[in-house]
């Protein structure tokens, strides 16, 4: 059961003084640019180094993963190799309950849906589809009980008669 401790740092005070309070067997850094950004080269080699029952040491979870896809499968790794995972900075630690792990795939299921529906759109041919202008549900039913007519229900919402039609044929029509 080996310590294995990962850390994305700019600076070697970073690393030192990570290196003293981690105190663990072997020590894996990956040097990030100002954004924080790295190519995660050590992190790849501590996770094939992972074996069962070790335990993985880092600062905090910002630095395993960009996105939660990335988080998770992390997480997942760990859980197949029964690691446990310390983290430095306590601020994170709801995640790694098994609550935390449901939830996490939670919002990453809902992203993708998400994705998905915001690709489609995309691909949609034509013009995009018109938003209703507001209170435009209140003026159609006032219009549908016979309040007033169409030329007013459009005055009302301040778009002219053939759009409000457009509109109405695009409320009205069945899916």
């Amino acid at each position: 059961m080996a310590k294995l401790a990962y850390i994305r740092a700019q600076r070697k005070q970073e690393i030192e003084q990570f290196e003293v309070r981690a105190q663990a067997d072997m020590l894996y850094i990956d040097l990030s640019d100002g954004f924080g950004i790295t190519l995660g080269d050590s992190l790849g080699s501590l996770l094939d180094q992972l074996g069962n029952g070790d335990k993985v040491i880092i600062r905090q979870l910002s630095e395993i993963a960009d996105t939660v896809s990335e988080l998770r499968s992390f997480l997942s790794t760990l859980r197949n190799n029964n690691a446990e995972l310390v983290l430095l900075d306590s601020v994170s630690n709801g995640v790694l309950s098994e609550e935390g792990y449901k939830t996490l795939a939670f919002v990453e299921n809902f992203i993708k849906e998400k994705d998905k529906v915001k690709q489609e759109r995309r691909n949609i041919p034509g013009r995009p589809v018109q938003t209703y202008p507001l209170n435009f549900l209140n003026v159609y039913t006032s219009h549908r009980n016979i309040e007033f007519n169409g030329l007013e229900a459009a005055k009302k919402l301040s778009i002219n008669y053939k759009t409000y039609r457009e509109l109405v044929k695009v409320f009205e029509s069945k899916v």
